[in-house]
C-alpha cells in the first residue's frame, strides 16, 4: 500500500468527525468504511480486532480508534493528527454552543427550549443504559454488578473510578477462583490552580470510560456540581444536551464544563484532560502491549465486572441528575412522553433533544 499523505488523514477524520452523529458505535461504522472497506488500510478482521481490544481500554474509545487508525498508518504524528482533526469539529460547535450559552439561558424565552433538551437528553442516557444492559439481561452476574453499583454511586459518587475497578477484580477474582463455563447460568483570566483543576477532573474522568463516554457523567457530575460547584445540575445536563447534538464524542461535553469553568482556556483544559488518556495509550502504550495481551482470558474477566459496573454508575449518576431536572409535572410528563418517542421510533440522539425542546416550547406557548 502506498504512504497514506497527512493531508489524507486530517481531512478524513476531519469529515468523519463533522458527519459522525449516532454516538460511538456510528462512528465506528464510519471508520470501518472508510479505513478497510473503502481505503483497504486493514483488513475487516484487523480492524474488528483492534476495535474489540479498544472496548477494553479506559477512554472514548471512538476517538481512540480514530488515532489507532492514524497510528496503522503513520505512526503517532498520523495518530495525532487524526485524534485533533476528528474532534475538531466537535470542538469548535461546542465552544460556539458555550459562548452563546450565558446570554440566551438566561432569557424567558429559552428557558422552555433548555428544559426540553435537558429532558431529552436524559432519555438518551436511560436509553443507552439499556442498550449498553440489554446483552447482559439473562445473565445474574451483571444484574449483581450493576444493582450494587448503583446506589454505590449514589452514595459516594466520588469514588466512582474505585467502583469500576473493583468491579473488574472481583470478576477477574471469581473467573480464576471458579470453573468458567461457556455459557452462563445465569479566553477568560482565570487562576491557574482552577486550569490545572479541570484539566485533573477531565483527565480522571477519561480514565474511567469503559464501553461509554456517557461513563464519564458521574465522575464529571460529582466533580464540578457537587464537589467544586461550577455549575448547576441543569446546567450541567445542558452540557451533556449539547454534547449530544454536536457531531463526535459525546465526551466533547468536556469543551463545555471548561469554558463555563474559565473560559477558553478552560475549554481546551477540558478537552485535553479528557482525550489525553486514550492519546497516552494508543501512542505509548499499546504499540508494546498489544500482541502480547491479545487473547488473555483476564483482560475478558476485568470487562465482564467492569461494564456492568458502569452501566449501574451510569444509572445511579441519572437518578441524581433527574432529580435536579423533571421539578414540575409539566417535566415529568414531557420526559415520559419522550420515552415513548425514544424507544418506539429509535431516532437519534440529538434529534431527541430537539424533539424534546420543540415539544416544551410549543406548551409554554399555549399554558
Amino acid at each position: 500500500m502506498p504512504e497514506v499523505s497527512l493531508s489524507t488523514i486530517f481531512f478524513l477524520f476531519l469529515r468523519l468527525g463533522a458527519i459522525g452523529f449516532g454516538g460511538p458505535i456510528a462512528l465506528i461504522s464510519l471508520m470501518e468504511q472508510e479505513c478497510s472497506h473503502k481505503r483497504k488500510w486493514l483488513t475487516l478482521d484487523e480492524f474488528n480486532e483492534r476495535y474489540v481490544f479498544a472496548k477494553l481500554l479506559p477512554g472514548p474509545i471512538a476517538s481512540q480508534m480514530a488515532m489507532w487508525m492514524g497510528y496503522e498508518v503513520r505512526g503517532r504524528i498520523g495518530a495525532l493528527i487524526a485524534g485533533f482533526s476528528f474532534l475538531l469539529p466537535a470542538f469548535t460547535l461546542i465552544l460556539l454552543l458555550s459562548m452563546s450559552y450565558a446570554s440566551v439561558s438566561g432569557l424567558p424565552r429559552f428557558t422552555p427550549i433548555i428544559q426540553g433538551m435537558e429532558a431529552g437528553a436524559l432519555v438518551i442516557i436511560l436509553d443507552s443504559i439499556w442498550r449498553m444492559f440489554k446483552p447482559y439481561v439473562k445473565e445474574l452476574q451483571p444484574w449483581v454488578f450493576a444493582l450494587v453499583a448503583a446506589p454505590l454511586m449514589l452514595w459516594i459518587p466520588r469514588w466512582e473510578p474505585v467502583i469500576i475497578l473493583t468491579g473488574g477484580a472481583l470478576m477477574i477474582f471469581y473467573r480464576t477462583r471458579r470453573p468458567v463455563s461457556h455459557t452462563l447460568k445465569s479566553l477568560v483570566i482565570v487562576p491557574l490552580g482552577t486550569i490545572f483543576s479541570i484539566f485533573w477532573i477531565h483527565f480522571k474522568a477519561g480514565f474511567t470510560v469503559f464501553g461509554t463516554g456517557l461513563a464519564v457523567i458521574p465522575v464529571l457530575q460529582h466533580e464540578v456540581v457537587d464537589l467544586y460547584h461550577w455549575m448547576s445540575t441543569a446546567e450541567f445536563l445542558d452540557g451533556i444536551a449539547f454534547g449530544q447534538i454536536t457531531p463526535g464524542p459525546v465526551t466533547i461535553t468536556s469543551v463545555f464544563v471548561g469554558y463555563k469553568t474559565a473560559g477558553f482556556l478552560g475549554a481546551v483544559a477540558g478537552v485535553l484532560g479528557m482525550y489525553s488518556p486514550g492519546a497516552i495509550l494508543i501512542l505509548f502504550v499499546m504499540p508494546f502491549l498489544f500482541n502480547r495481551l491479545k487473547g488473555h482470558p483476564y483482560l475478558g474477566f476485568f470487562t465482564q465486572g467492569a461494564i456492568p459496573t458502569v452501566i449501574g454508575c451510569i444509572f445511579g449518576a441519572s437518578l441524581l441528575l433527574g432529580k435536579g431536572v423533571l421539578i414540575r409535572p409539566a417535566l415529568i410528563g414531557l420526559f415520559a412522553v419522550l420515552c415513548v418517542i425514544g424507544f418506539k421510533t429509535k431516532l437519534p440522539g440529538w434529534a431527541i433533544i430537539l424533539v424534546g425542546s420543540a415539544l416544551n416550547f410549543g406548551l409554554s406557548l399555549v399554558v
